[in-house]
């Protein structure tokens, strides 16, 4: 299985001896042969930011992949208490706010605060106040 690195590298010799091949004069007489040639030139030039552009693409992937893999891990050492999930101290036990459930649903992780109001805490993603059940812990 040829990787994309060696293709590009396969891709930048062709364009290199199509370039070293346009340099030699009897080419130069031979309009058929110097149109094949540039058709060529041309082909290896598309075919190697094909793959620059498939390696571009694999590296984004493999970071959202490692992203991914982190928030999973997170979510996974998420403790529940009455509904709402908290960071696990290192204690074992909830530690800080929890964590709104609104926009854990969408995937998405953001720590409710303190309201003006009494009693009452503000997921800063949403604005959605949650009372009862939520607990800050220590």
């Amino acid at each position: 299985m040829v990787t994309i690195a060696e293709g590009l590298a396969a891709a930048t010799a062709g364009l290199n001896f199509v370039k070293d091949l346009l340099g030699l004069k009897k080419i130069y007489e031979d309009a058929d042969l110097k149109l094949k040639i540039a058709s060529l030139n041309e082909s290896l030039a598309k075919a190697k930011t094909a793959l620059s552009d498939a390696e571009e693409q694999l590296r984004a992937k493999d970071t959202e992949i490692a992203e991914l893999k982190k928030s999973f891990e997170f979510r996974g050492a998420l403790i529940e208490v009455r509904g709402y999930k908290y960071e696990k101290g290192v204690d074992g036990k909830p530690t800080g706010f929890a964590f709104c459930q609104r926009c854990e649903q969408e995937g998405k992780l953001h720590r409710l605060t303190k309201s003006h109001r009494p009693q009452y805490y503000t997921c800063p993603n949403c604005r959605r106040d949650f009372k009862g059940g939520v607990t800050q812990y220590r």
